[in-house]
């Protein structure tokens, strides 16, 4: 899905650079036949705007489309991929700018090799640009399915919920990056040493519960985080 997402967004920059020509092109015809100005300046000039908007539009297009539409370009929106920052904080402009620009190494200098391989050593399927600014991309739904954050094989049923989880409410949901952290925690939890898995959960489930404002209490951590997880998707699924 993220080579479709890439080429949809390189053919929709090709559509604007052509776009951009023929318009561009079209002045200087109408300027050559109506003599309206210099013809031999305003065919420069025409030249030297050309690859300025093209410098912008090829470093811009990206990184404004990310910073704007939290971390999609419109060929991740078809796609149903977005940037996250891999830590799980929002998006910020360095690590953007970290990215987006590292495409030089990913692409122009290595051809895509540099893209390709590091995609390929690494489980997470991240560039050289995603390393460097600390991101990754996922898919776009905003809760994978709850049975696979709580390593059930059960349909996750609502209804399931204890009383006092369904019944508590919380003032501040937790963003989308957040909550893919909760998830990748909740998913490796159990692989951490007993000691040092009570101490994470713990730190968390205080954490989570400050940040969100929650009526219900964390004093068991695995099942509140659960429940917190559970409860964004009740909310979503009404929503």
């Amino acid at each position: 899905m993220r080579f479709c997402a890439f080429w949809l967004d390189q053919l929709i920059l090709f559509g604007i650079t052509a776009a951009i020509y023929w318009l561009l092109s079209f002045a200087h015809l109408i300027n050559r036949l109506g003599e309206i100005f210099n013809t031999e300046n305003t065919g420069a000039l025409l030249v030297s705007f050309y690859y300025v908007v093209m410098f912008v539009l090829r470093w811009g297009y990206y990184l404004l489309f990310e910073m704007l539409f939290e971390g999609r370009t419109l060929g991740k929106m078809v796609c149903r991929l977005r940037t996250i920052h891999y830590t799980g904080k929002a998006l910020d402009l360095p690590s953007l700018v970290l990215r987006n620009f590292a495409r030089v190494l990913d692409q122009e200098l290595t051809f895509f090799l540099g893209a390709f391989i590091c995609m390929l050593v690494n489980r997470e399927y991240r560039r050289i640009g995603d390393l460097l600014g600390n991101t990754i991309v996922v898919r776009n739904p905003k809760l994978a399915p709850i049975e696979t954050a709580f390593h059930t094989e059960a349909p996750f049923d609502p209804a399931a919920l204890p009383e006092s989880a369904t019944g508590a409410v919380f003032l501040r949901r937790l963003s989308e990056e957040e909550l893919y952290v909760l998830r990748r925690f909740l998913v490796g939890q159990a692989d951490i040493p007993k000691a040092r898995r009570r101490e994470l959960l713990a730190a968390m489930a205080e954490t989570v519960s400050r940040k969100i404002q929650d009526s219900l209490s964390p004093d068991d951590p695995l099942p509140y985080l659960q429940s917190v997880y559970a409860r964004h998707q009740v909310r979503d699924a009404v929503v």
